[in-house]
């Protein structure tokens, strides 16, 4: 063999060895992508906007302890109680949980709202589901059921093509709160199967007050087994069973559940508003000493001091420490 042939052989032998290589290198990151896929955290968020529940006992506007049927109905659906919260859900709590979406995660968050909504806000749940790929609407009709949440998620599994035993977090969210950026991957850590049947309360945030578009008289506020993002780990066993928390109230889910308590971040927005069900106990105080009664409340917290905009750039920018004056 001459020198020139020698040369041609060793080119070649180097040429292939980088080839099996490079070969191997994609085999190698195939099966990482693969891997991250298996990998992936599941989430499944359910938010009933202004459902129409006559007779409820769950919510002081339904309950009859404070309003007739006719009443109630007229309440739920008015421009004054519908449109601050239509604005807090569409231009925070939804752009919010879309950055917080943003990682390994697999999540659909279920919308129920009744068939009676005014159009206007059925067009902004319509004209939000174009924009955030990750939501399900869910119409009922009044008395109505609406979608199974658990088998949600599972249909959520087979189509990301994961394990439908995978470990998964159900987790609630009214309509007019709001999850900070990384709340999932404050979550994420705790979807393992020996975690299976605990509730997660991520209980510190910040409580404002929500007026004028703006979110005033803020403080740092840790509220253990609230309802912003209470999460229930679950999971669907080989059998096809659910397992699962023990359902209760959120404020009593320690009373039947471990329950996983983690008060080291801001995890939420918790807004206030004097048109909100709680505030409805203060009716007859008329809107200054429903406001009165919120501030004190709001005073049992101390002053945010701390940074939070990262936990809540959309927010950036509307909130105050200060009251409003109004």
């Amino acid at each position: 063999m001459t020198e020139i042939e020698g040369l041609n052989a060793n080119n070649l032998e180097a040429l292939a060895r980088d080839e099996e290589e490079a070969a191997l290198a994609a085999e190698v990151l195939e099966a990482l992508e693969a891997q991250e896929v298996v990998n992936k955290a599941v989430f499944i968020g359910h938010t009933r906007f202004s459902v129409h529940s006559p007779q409820s006992g769950a919510w002081v506007a339904s309950n009859g302890s404070k309003m007739t049927e006719a009443e109630y109905l007229e309440h739920l659906f008015s421009d004054e109680r519908m449109e601050p919260r239509a604005d807090v859900f569409f231009n925070y709590t939804l752009p919010m949980l879309a950055l917080a979406a943003k990682g390994n995660y697999a999540y659909k968050h279920i919308v129920s709202y009744s068939d009676i909504l005014p159009a206007k806000y059925q067009a902004q749940m319509e004209a939000a589901a174009e924009r955030f790929p990750f939501l399900v609407l869910d119409k009922i009709s009044t008395g109505g059921s609406g979608l199974n949440v658990a088998k949600t998620a599972r249909a959520l599994m087979a189509e990301q093509g994961l394990p439908l035993t995978s470990v998964f977090g159900s987790m609630r969210l009214d309509d007019d709160d709001i999850l900070s950026a990384d709340y999932f991957e404050q979550m994420a850590q705790y979807l393992t199967e020996a975690h299976v049947g605990y509730v997660v309360s991520l209980a510190r945030g910040i409580t404002a007050l929500y007026e004028g578009g703006q979110f005033y008289y803020a403080r740092d506020a840790v509220y253990p087994l609230h309802s912003k993002g209470h999460l229930s780990i679950c999971q669907y066993d080989a059998a096809g069973n659910l397992l699962t928390p023990v359902g209760s109230s959120h404020n009593r889910s320690d009373r039947v559940n471990p329950v996983i308590l983690d008060s080291r971040k801001f995890s939420h927005i918790w807004v206030r508003s004097v048109t909100q069900d709680t505030a409805l106990y203060q009716l007859e105080q008329g809107r200054d000493g429903q406001l009165k009664r919120i501030y004190q409340d709001m005073e049992s917290y101390p002053a945010l001091s701390e940074m939070w905009e990262d936990a809540f750039p959309q927010v950036a920018g509307h909130m105050h420490t200060y009251k409003p004056e109004v």
